[in-house]
């Protein structure tokens, strides 16, 4: 069989195990892998030859949360195209953006427009995740028109936020029954918004306003309040959930909880509430941290390190918003904590920094790092075997990562369009070196390599197993 290219002796893991590395061959033909062999089993006649000694070759990784039209952060900057140039340069070739709409019937719209948006810009491959906007019971026939054209997993806000009302328990429980009985994943923002304005006007009452009394305005409790009720109604739907950003120790034990009971619950964190503790909104870097929820304390960060570990959480997402420096400096309008400006970009480093905060530290290991970072949102979000997995048959996206090579994270070395990163001067021990979509080398060094964006929208459907138990 001919190959167009071929990687020799790159060592490969098996995200699913626990079996330690194996230097492998992989031969590639258009845009799949088409061999894997040991070292030296696979002729290179007629192929490119890539030599690989010395490092990782891993699935592309997938990042399951990303904003890149939230235009209700304010002042973005990127779009498809500089979120998707930090993507493949960070290791990262599939990322799911969110549509988000205020009109009730514009569903279906608000993903036409936002695939349309990113065709011919894009130069990773993405999926859309459905926000859903405030609807009547009517109008939930927009949910299996969604998933029958590809797009089986939308989002719900348990609070309000800058103009978006949260969602009603009823609509909630509409959402999850309809997707329960058409084959769709509803997942969650879950905070209690009211409890939320009880703690904020107490401390404001108090005095207390800004970012240093951010945490304190959304205590543990608004998390797992929500993550509750979400888990009841799913419950009673009979439908699978996913919990996006989880932040508390009370969180993941919810989590924890539930699948072992078998309800299909994924949970996901993210890597600021992995690295930094609450102690930050005292700190000059505070306001670049607001996040919601917000990051939490130490014993939070290691319970989340525990779920990650014990499989608990499946997945690693950034919620990466490219805020401006400006944006995020901004005082806000009035002593409300919900007037911080939101949002920051760390797409392109996640996968050096789980690297080096999570295996580095031996807090999880590499098979399972791969798995959170790439398997586990494939398999949940209907890409997998396509994506994250390094199969014949499979597309051949691809990082070779360097463990060895050691960086200083700044902004200015960065591609993702931001002018700052909170990762600002971090040392990192692993890093990657070389990235491929579907076959083709995109990003190579810090270098684009092809500077036709051909990135595609993938169209997705949910593997019914990952719907009916705690399957990933």
């Amino acid at each position: 069989m001919a190959y167009d290219l071929l990687i020799r002796n790159g060592r490969v893991i098996d995200p699913t195990s626990n079996v330690p590395p194996q230097v492998t061959d992989i031969a590639i033909a258009g845009e799949k892998i088409c061999a894997l062999a040991g070292p030296g089993q696979l002729s290179g006649d007629g192929a490119n030859v890539i030599a690989a000694d010395g490092l990782y070759v891993f699935p592309g990784m997938i990042d399951p949360h990303v904003h890149v039209t939230d235009r209700v952060a304010g002042n973005m900057r990127g779009g498809f195209e500089l979120t998707s140039l930090g993507a493949i340069h960070g290791g990262t070739t599939t990322f799911c953006d969110f549509t988000i709409t205020l009109k009730s019937r514009e569903l279906l719209k608000a993903l036409d427009d936002q695939r349309a948006e990113a065709d011919g810009i894009i130069f990773s491959d993405f999926c859309l995740h459905a926000g859903v906007p405030p609807m009547e019971t009517d109008d939930l026939r927009q949910i299996p028109e969604a998933i029958a054209k590809g797009f089986p997993s939308f989002k719900c806000f348990m609070l309000s936020s800058r103009g978006r009302p949260e969602i009603e328990d009823s609509l909630l429980f509409g959402v999850m029954e309809t997707c329960a009985r058409h084959g769709g994943l509803p997942g969650v923002h879950a905070e209690n918004g009211k409890l939320i304005a009880y703690f904020s006007q107490r401390l404001l009452k108090e005095g207390k306003s800004g970012i240093r009394y951010f945490a304190a305005s959304r205590p543990n409790v608004c998390e797992a309040e929500a993550v509750q009720r979400a888990l009841t109604l799913a419950r009673a739907a009979n439908s699978a959930l996913y919990v996006y950003h989880v932040s508390s120790a009370e969180g993941a034990n919810l989590i924890r909880k539930a699948r072992h009971e078998g309800l299909p619950v994924y949970g996901e964190t993210c890597p600021h509430y992995l690295i930094f503790t609450d102690a930050v909104y005292g700190e000059e870097l505070g306001p670049l941290l607001n996040r919601q929820p917000p990051i939490r304390s130490q014993r939070d960060q290691d319970a989340l390190w525990e779920a990650l570990a014990d499989g608990t959480l499946s997945c690693v997402g950034t919620d990466d918003v490219a805020t401006t420096l400006a944006r995020k400096r901004q005082a806000p309008s009035g002593p409300d904590f919900m007037d911080l400006p939101g949002g920051m970009p760390q797409i392109e480093t996640r996968l050096a920094l789980l690297y080096s905060e999570g295996v580095g530290k031996n807090r999880i290991t590499l098979n399972r790092m791969l798995y959170l970072l790439s398997t586990g949102p494939a398999r949940i979000f209907g890409l997998y075997p396509q994506k994250g997995t390094i199969s014949v048959g499979s597309d051949a996206d691809l990082v070779l990562f360097d463990p060895n090579l050691e960086k200083t994270i700044a902004a200015r070395d960065l591609h993702c369009g931001a002018d700052y990163t909170v990762y600002e001067g971090w040392k990192v021990k692993g890093w990657p070196v070389t990235t491929m979509l579907r076959g083709e080398i995109v990003a190579d060094r810090g270098t684009l390599v092809n500077k036709t964006p051909r990135g595609r929208c993938c169209l997705r459907k949910l593997d019914p197993l990952i719907l009916r138990e705690p399957a990933a």
